[in-house]
């Protein structure tokens, strides 16, 4: 029988009245199950009641000893099934007793099982009575649950104390297809229109997915706005990761949480908050999301982990390399420039770079460097720097040979491109190999980096004068660079507007003095320059007293490698320099002495004390080789010896660092060439002093002193004291020393205390003396393994 449609609505609407139920024409599901499954996220926590169970309560109190009778008969069924070759049957979904205030309850519960063997009986006979009364107390007035219960009463007095009244609650029976009675509404069970109920602020049989995705969008941005400026708390970092599991959180609310934490993460202290919240396991899965932005929101986000030494390692004890080496074949640019960012980061340390070569990414990476997107070409290019600045990752980014490609970028319009790719370069050039450096001259670097060194761009100017430095530790590339006039043109930097610019240019023409050739070239150039513009003639004094620290480094030792070749000595001569590099003895930074002392002369004289009792190892070892170059000439030795800086000198031997040592026993050789420097010597009753050294663990100051001893020996003077301390014994043992140079170093004070009667007597007596000795040790150990026997 066909019924018309209006009339079944009608008779529809009957039922719902009869059978006290929701009057629903289109079918929607209202369910609680269906809002539990789609609604999530905190604000949708207070549409629901917390649920309890049996297990829930055993899980939270295990010295109760609560044990659920169903899972016990499950797990019981599971067994008898298991043993009859039955199937496992799936667990029950439970349905746990749903009440409002389960923290109330929790404390009742403690509170009558005051022994661990009441739990389970206080739990069977009055848990569900005691939700019950809770529940009549939270309905309005006329409305109750009932209970069917057929056990006795039973109750510990302590319970019934705590709750009086329960025994009298009333038992009565729901009867069947009936349920409690609502309000009388076109809207679902959780619709606004029921005042007395807390629902959410749509109509739910209205709202739609989209809205819902809408809502909770909305509800990020407000929870971002009203936190923004304030630092990353952990309740609200586990809001932030609440979001992230579920389907119905739309991609835009997710990028919306992934952008602000990326932001946040620059900061060490916002990075270490996030690290140790959920958010971080969320961002690691959020890599594979089908969302662009998801994706390169989380590898920037872990970039900047991973650039932060304190974040660092749980990135590389994570295994991501692999991740985010796939995401660089992805079809976004963006992602792939965020892939790349991170992995530049990671590649910072050995063990990300490692990661890295391991996972198959170097081709990749050189396919990225012709990428049409000049974001992807700058993150490529930083990241095959990183991988040649390990030693143990270099070959194998060398060994594809990218120079050709890095080379080919410099001449684009880009900036940061061809920053990051000079940066690449001077990686390459690092390496003693200079198979790179001349795979870069093939190339034609030289001809970009001239252009380069004219740009307006002062980073590009400073990278350019980088390059060049690394490139000249080649002497194949320095020829080169020699060959191309580029030194006139790194002079003229000396006059940059930007100090690193002049940093970076001297340190260059410091590595181009190494040569003969290229010192000379430094020395026409800055003729030329400093004549024609400042009518001046190679002046170095403005340098030396630039503010810059690097800047007087590099230039004291710029002069000192002028001063070592012949061809440009005598200019280095004629400058007025050495009262200025006198001064940078007392710079705060010690380095700097290194480079100065090759170009000072007798005035600094007065300063030598003071230097030589330095606390610093490194000031006290440059003012013993400063004292020995004073000391190797002939008209500086007579004015050092006038200080008698022998007794200084010898007080260094108790020094513990062992090239301080080396030193002062260099200084003292030169002095001892001079007649009178080994009477300084003999004077300052160093002889003892000096035979003890021979015994010293570094084979260097061995070796010295076997020089020093010598030098002595051939001066009438202090032959016979030499001869009378017996060096002999100590240096014929020195003749089967390990070290190679230390046996050779022995022959010469031996052959020059030879030249004198008393010393060849000397030395066979000495020989002699460790015959006898060595026969007698024979003699020792034969009776003591005859006694053995």
């Amino acid at each position: 029988m066909n019924a018309l449609g209006s009339k079944l609505k009608v008779l529809t609407r009957l039922r719902c009245e009869i059978f006290q139920t929701s009057y629903n024409p289109q079918n929607l599901r209202t369910g609680a199950k269906y809002l539990r499954k789609h609604l999530r996220g905190p604000a949708m926590v207070k549409y629901y009641p917390e649920v309890i169970n049996l297990s829930a309560i055993a899980r939270e109190f295990p010295k109760m000893g609560i044990v659920d009778p169903k899972e016990v008969q499950r797990l019981a069924d599971v067994e008898d099934r298991k043993r009859r070759g039955k199937g496992t049957p799936k667990k029950a979904k439970t349905k746990g007793t749903r009440f409002a205030h389960a923290v109330f309850v929790r404390s009742s519960l403690i509170l009558f099982s005051g022994e661990q063997e009441d739990g389970q009986e206080a739990v069977e006979c009055e848990g569900t009575r005691l939700i019950i009364s809770m529940y009549r107390k939270l309905l309005p007035c006329g409305k109750h649950y009932s209970l069917s219960h057929d056990k006795p009463d039973r109750c510990p007095k302590h319970f019934a104390h705590a709750q009086p009244g329960l025994h009298s609650l009333p038992r009565t029976f729901m009867p069947p297809l009936t349920r409690q009675d609502t309000r009388p509404s076109i809207h679902s069970y959780w619709s606004d229109s029921n005042p007395n109920l807390q629902g959410p602020t749509i109509n739910l049989h209205a709202a739609s997915k989209p809205l819902m995705r809408l809502l909770y969008y909305r509800q990020v941005v407000e929870i971002i706005k009203k936190n923004r400026g304030s630092p990353l708390s952990p309740s609200m970092l586990e809001i932030y990761s609440s979001y992230f599991p579920w389907d119905y959180v739309s991609g835009s609310t997710k990028v919306a949480i992934l952008s602000e934490l990326a932001d946040r993460t620059a900061s060490e202290s916002e990075a270490r908050a996030v690290v140790d919240s959920p958010v971080f396991n969320c961002i690691l899965q959020m890599l594979g999301s089908p969302y662009t932005g998801a994706r390169s929101s989380s590898c920037r986000m872990l970039g900047n982990l991973a650039s932060h030494d304190c974040t660092a390692p749980a990135i590389l004890e994570s295994n991501l390399c692999a991740r985010l080496v796939s995401l660089l074949h992805d079809k976004g640019s963006e992602v792939i420039r965020e892939a790349m960012y991170a992995l530049y980061h990671v590649a910072e340390r050995i063990e990300g770079a490692q990661a890295i070569v391991e996972a198959k990414a170097l081709n990749r990476v050189l396919v990225l460097l012709e990428s049409p997107h000049s974001h992807v070409q700058k993150w490529a290019c930083g990241l095959a720097g990183n991988l040649a600045l390990h030693e143990s990752t270099a070959p194998a980014i060398l060994e594809l040979n990218p120079c050709m490609q890095l080379v080919s970028l410099l001449p684009g319009n880009d900036a940061e491109v061809i920053l990051w790719a000079m940066y690449a370069l001077a990686q390459f050039a690092r390496w003693g190999d200079s198979m790179q450096a001349q795979a870069m001259i093939n190339a034609n670097v030289l001809y970009q980096i001239e252009v380069l060194l004219r740009s307006s761009s002062p980073g590009t100017r400073k990278s350019s004068c980088t390059l060049l430095a690394r490139l000249a530790c080649h002497d194949s590339a320095a020829l080169a660079i020699m060959k191309r006039n580029l030194c006139i043109q790194l002079v003229s930097r000396l006059r940059d507007e930007d100090p690193e610019v002049m940093v970076e240019a001297i340190s260059a023409l410091s590595q181009l003095a190494r040569l003969s050739n290229g010192a000379q070239a430094i020395v026409d150039g800055a003729q030329t320059i400093d004549a024609v513009l400042y009518g001046k003639v190679l002046d170095f004094l403005w340098l030396l007293e630039s503010s810059t620290p690097n800047m007087r480094d590099y230039t004291c030792t710029l002069v000192g490698m002028l001063a070592d070749h012949e061809p440009t000595s005598q200019a280095v001569s004629e400058l007025t320099l050495c009262m200025r590099l006198v001064s940078l003895l007392y710079d705060e930074d010690s380095k700097w002495l290194y480079g100065a002392h090759a170009a000072l002369d007798a005035g600094a004289l007065d300063h030598v004390f003071a230097l030589l009792e330095s606390p610093t190892p490194n000031v006290r070892e440059s003012t013993c080789v400063l004292v020995a170059a004073l000391a190797s000439h002939e008209s500086t030795a007579s004015a050092l010896l006038t200080l008698k800086p022998c007794e200084r000198l010898v007080s260094l031997f108790r020094d513990e660092d062992f090239d301080v040592v080396e030193q002062a026993t260099e200084a003292l050789y030169q002095i001892a060439r001079w007649l009178d420097g080994a009477q300084a010597i003999l004077d300052a009753k160093a002889i003892e002093r000096i035979l003890i050294l021979l015994e010293s663990p570094s084979p260097s100051v061995r070796k010295k002193t076997c020089k020093l001893i010598g030098t002595l020996a051939c001066h009438d003077c202090t032959s016979q004291a030499i001869i009378a301390a017996k060096p002999c014994a100590r240096l014929l043992w020195l003749l089967h020393d390990q070290d190679i140079q230390v046996m050779a170093g022995a022959t010469y004070p031996l052959s020059r205390i030879a030249g004198w009667v008393d010393g060849a007597q000397a030395i066979v007596d000495a020989k002699h003396s460790i015959m006898s000795r060595h026969y007698s040790n024979l003699q020792v150990r034969s009776s003591e393994n005859g006694l053995a026997n």
